[in-house]
């Protein structure tokens, strides 16, 4: 798998590359929604990892503008929030998965995989 993230706060964002790089190929990541957006039309990778809350763009808008300009990409969101409200939004705008910040030890490579597969496990 390949596999782009894009968190602004970086421990956040060396914690996920660091979980990541045994299981998957890392090709890019940044810091803001909007240079996100750009390297992953760019670069075209098998999934894209997005903060729900980053500066410019969010995760969720991310993933909405992925499904016209990108649709092959497959967007797994990861937020701070265990919210009912945001995991609907984020399945609403095309996330295959969303994973809450306490949880990604346990549960982003299961996520990606499921992701990666075409399953869809947010809702």
């Amino acid at each position: 798998m390949r596999v782009f993230v894009a968190d602004d706060s970086p421990p956040m964002l060396a914690t996920i590359v660091n979980l990541l790089t045994p299981h998957c190929e890392v090709v890019g990541t940044a810091a803001d929604g909007k240079a996100a957006l750009e390297r992953i039309e760019y670069l075209k990778p098998d999934i894209a990892v997005l903060d729900m809350s980053m500066p410019f763009k969010t995760g969720i808008e991310i993933a909405a503008d992925l499904k016209t300009s990108a649709p092959e990409v497959k967007v797994v969101i990861v937020s701070a929030y265990d919210d009912e409200s945001y995991m609907r939004a984020a399945s609403n705008a095309g996330a295959s998965a969303y994973v809450v910040k306490t949880t990604l030890g346990d549960r982003l490579i299961p996520a990606l995989e499921s992701a990666y597969a075409g399953t869809k496990t947010c809702t």
